[in-house]
């Protein structure tokens, strides 16, 4: 058994949103670590998966990052699925996130998100080694 971290991304996905459905597709692609999807509801999700090897609280505390890190770099990009039919908050340019404290302490692992150098930590290594192989799944 694994750990998944997700939460509801955007409302309801409405019927004809073809373009909502090759966007998720395009941020999989593009976003290491962590996968958008639909749930019973049509709610779009965002989810991290942690492998049981590499369950532990440094694990989930870099998956909550994680997904902060993500809703933070496309909330310019999802703004039209937040606020469907209005006009969302203004934000100023180099606005800082809520959860800076959060994204500070695990920014050497979430490099791919921020762009601050790549170092992996412990627990990525484990993370690493429970990941299945994505060339040989196949995907790569």
């Amino acid at each position: 058994m694994g750990l998944v971290v997700w939460l509801p991304f955007a409302p309801p996905v409405q019927d004809g949103h073809r373009r909502t459905y090759q966007q998720l597709l395009q941020w999989n692609d593009e976003l290491p670590f962590v996968k958008f999807g639909l749930d019973p509801e049509l709610r779009v999700v965002l989810s991290v998966e942690i492998t049981p090897e590499a369950a532990d609280a440094r694990a989930l505390g870099l998956a909550i990052a994680r997904t902060l890190a993500v809703c933070d770099h496309l909330f310019d990009a999802s703004a039209r699925w937040l606020w469907p039919g209005s006009v969302p908050p203004v934000v100023e340019p180099g606005r800082v996130s809520r959860g800076r404290a959060l994204l500070d302490r695990y920014a050497a692992e979430l490099a791919e998100l921020t762009g601050a150098p790549a170092t992996l930590a412990r627990g990525d290594r484990v993370a690493e080694l429970g990941a299945p192989d994505r060339e040989k799944a196949g995907d790569g």
